[in-house]
């Protein structure tokens, strides 16, 4: 083989839009498979807990909580 010689591969690559390269949009996942139900899910533990605050944090909207750092 010389070492200017271009190989050529006589396999063609595979087109986008070839169906057998695209997976269907609704197979499922192996995660969604094993998803949990809502009868499995535990509610929130009631009561207090404390966390020592780092640095302050403004909360971005009304589902975050904003934190001051020593509080």
């Amino acid at each position: 083989r010389c070492p200017d010689s271009l190989e050529v591969n006589s396999h063609p690559a595979v087109s986008p839009t070839d169906p057998s390269a695209v997976l269907p949009l609704n197979s499922p996942s192996p995660l969604e498979t094993d998803a949990l139900q809502i009868e499995e899910v535990q509610p929130p533990a009631s009561g207090t807990r404390k966390a020592k605050v780092l640095y302050d944090y403004d909360a971005g909207d009304s589902s975050e909580l904003s934190l001051r750092a020593d509080e």
